[in-house]
């Protein structure tokens, strides 16, 4: 029956996360780059250029150029726009005949991030659900209209979101389950300071993952400390590791973000 061959394919796993990627990209691909500029977006492409200048030639504290700070979204979108500019020497320069271009790179390059972020947050879920009821949830907020029209931005929003998702849905694992809880607590811990690098609001996640240990160990004081160790070392490993301003001036830098931010 024509009915059982569709019912089979439709619970086929691989089947349905190809058919979940294929909607991802119908919803964010076409027209990208010109559909729409956000404001904001020309401040970043001046930023994640101030950045790789920063890199390429070992100024570390130019890779603070911003109070959110913005620092995942200068990774992402700062390599591509590099590339593209250096392998057409017409590009170097930004003028208005070049941006389109520039700007649609940096948004193709976010867009692909989301989706790999996106399929970690399926797979996270999953690992706390069952497989179908991860993708129903993680379709629902993929699928949203406005998370749509975020995540064709350039912007931070949806990385903030993708991080905290996989951070926190890691953070319930290595809290409230013994299995493999170092290696969830540890991404954890990365995950939830890219999200901090995206916006420095998401320092709230780490308070809460912290907090929600404590209420859950307080009376085996051992296994809170590991879990704490666990969790806080990976996640200042990755403070230093992808924000090179730290290298310099950590405490002034860390002062600034929250200074500025008021």
């Amino acid at each position: 029956m024509p009915w059982e061959k569709v019912i089979r394919l439709l619970s086929n796993k691989l089947f349905l996360i190809f058919l979940f990627i294929a909607v991802f990209c119908v919803t964010r691909l076409p027209y990208l780059g010109q559909d729409a500029i956000n404001p904001d977006a020309v401040n970043w492409h001046y930023r994640s250029e101030q950045f790789i200048v920063g890199l390429k030639n070992g100024m570390w504290e130019k890779t603070y150029q911003h109070y959110h700070p913005g620092v995942t979204l200068m990774w992402v979108m700062g390599p591509a726009v590099e590339v593209a500019r250096q392998t057409h020497p017409e590009y170097r320069i930004y003028d208005h005949t070049n941006f389109l271009y520039l700007h649609t790179v940096a948004k193709y390059s976010l867009v692909f991030v989301q989706l790999g972020l996106t399929l970690g947050v399926l797979y996270v879920f999953s690992l706390i659900l069952d497989f179908k009821k991860s993708l129903i949830i993680t379709s629902f907020f993929s699928l949203e209209p406005f998370f749509i029209g975020n995540s064709r931005l350039l912007h931070m929003d949806v990385l903030l979101t993708l991080f905290l998702a996989l951070g926190l849905g890691l953070a319930y694992l290595g809290i409230f389950e013994e299995k493999n809880f170092k290696r969830n607590l540890a991404f954890s811990g990365i995950f939830l300071s890219l999200a901090f690098l995206t916006k420095s609001i998401a320092v709230g996640a780490l308070l809460f993952v912290l907090g929600i240990a404590v209420l859950v160990h307080l009376k085996n004081t051992k296994k809170l400390l590991k879990i704490i160790l666990w969790f806080l070392v990976p996640y200042i490993i990755a403070l230093f590791l992808f924000f090179p301003a730290l290298w310099v001036a950590p405490l002034s830098t860390l002062w600034n973000m929250f200074d500025e931010a008021e």
